[in-house]
């Protein structure tokens, strides 16, 4: 991608970085959200990567095909369509914090799903195409999404990954990637308890996954990571939640498998 030709051009992308990061810290609270896990190599995980901007990890993603990367609207919420040089997509490499290794992949465009809403949180998720395709490797390949409309049972075990927080006051995102193992929880049980605090309602768009009282969730940098099922499918993009690790409060994730968030997908990626 081209160099910025103006300050002028410079201080507008400055804005909407300085932007993304404003949407960022205002969901926090109850907004886009590894803790409790443990060190992962990227070898086990080689859909994931990381958008960075100036080099820092802002936000998970995951490869579903050779030129399209799945992400959390949020994430790319306030930035360009085509945005600047400094917003990147690392692939290959286990390193986050000051992300080191792997493969750097300049983007064409990043969007969000139209019906998103930062308000209700709803629609969470967001596409990225690369300027250069995907080279597959043991430390980067796609990953298989869901099927339409598939249904995860309450308890069933699922997978969350990323760079964020290892604990919810956290000041920095770890160096190296983070997994962790968290419960699917009843979606009704789950919005009553956020409804009742003031939360949003979880729609059909949304799993709920953790806050079991075993302290393990996703947090603050996990958003737009992926969460994905046993049998190595993606079901969910990390969206947001009520701090990280809270008992009652599970971390919510943008449902692959439900068929407005898959057209979506299908209809822009071919996935």
């Amino acid at each position: 991608m081209a160099a910025l030709a103006s300050s002028s051009v410079l201080a507008s992308c400055m804005l909407a970085v300085m932007a993304l990061g404003a949407d960022l810290a205002i969901a926090q609270p109850v907004g886009e959200r590894i803790v409790g896990g443990n060190n992962a190599d990227i070898k086990d995980f080689s859909h994931q990567l990381s958008l960075e901007v100036f080099f820092m990890h802002s936000c998970g993603a995951s490869v579903i095909n050779e030129n399209y990367a799945l992400t959390a609207a949020h994430c790319v919420q306030g930035m360009p369509r085509e945005p600047p040089w400094f917003v990147r997509l690392r692939a290959g490499s286990t390193s986050g914090f000051l992300g080191i290794g792997g493969i750097m992949h300049a983007i064409e465009f990043m969007e969000h799903h139209p019906l998103w809403n930062k308000t209700t949180t709803d629609y969470d998720v967001g596409l990225i195409k690369v300027e250069k395709p995907f080279a597959f490797s043991n430390r980067i390949s796609p990953i298989k999404l869901a099927d339409e409309n598939a249904i995860l049972k309450v308890g069933s075990v699922v997978t969350v990954s990323g760079w964020g927080m290892t604990s919810e006051r956290a000041l920095f995102t770890p160096w190296v990637l983070h997994s962790v193992d968290v419960p699917v929880v009843d979606r009704e049980a789950c919005n009553h308890n956020y409804t009742v605090h003031g939360g949003n309602k979880i729609s059909k768009r949304m799993i709920c996954a953790g806050g079991t009282g075993d302290g393990k969730d996703s947090c603050q940098g996990d958003s737009g990571g992926p969460l994905i099922t046993q049998d190595r499918r993606l079901i969910g993009v990390v969206s947001w939640g009520y701090g990280c690790g809270r008992s009652g409060f599970p971390g919510i994730y943008t449902n692959v498998a439900n068929p407005e968030i898959r057209r979506y997908i299908r209809e822009v990626a071919g996935v």
